[in-house]
């Protein structure tokens, strides 16, 4: 997130999981957005980019993976995309670097 000489600063992380979705209805929804709650230490989203960190999620009851097997991982269809937003110090601009992770 920070590998340029100008620091990011007001740093923020977020994730979403893209998967289908029925609803109780059963209406197919073929890209749902669930939000992932990420964090690190203390399970807070804001940054602070002076050396490398590792953002987690923590599956839990609420989490959309918390049903989900290892050997499901595999065969399940969905993205994992993580945003990271902060504001360049040296010109107040704001930028955002996004990743996508799939099942594989």
């Amino acid at each position: 997130g920070d590998m340029r000489k100008s620091h990011i600063i007001d740093a923020s992380i977020r994730a979403q999981m893209i998967r289908m979705r029925v609803t109780n209805e059963g209406e197919m929804m073929p890209y749902f957005q669930y939000e992932l709650k990420v964090g690190f230490d203390h399970d807070e989203s804001n940054l602070f980019l002076i050396w490398p960190m590792t953002v987690v999620h923590k599956i839990t009851p609420d989490s959309p993976l918390y049903n989900v097997s290892a050997s499901d991982l595999l065969k399940d269809k969905f993205e994992i995309v993580v945003i990271l937003e902060g504001t360049v110090e040296s010109t107040s601009m704001t930028t955002q670097a996004r990743s996508s992770y799939l099942p594989s």
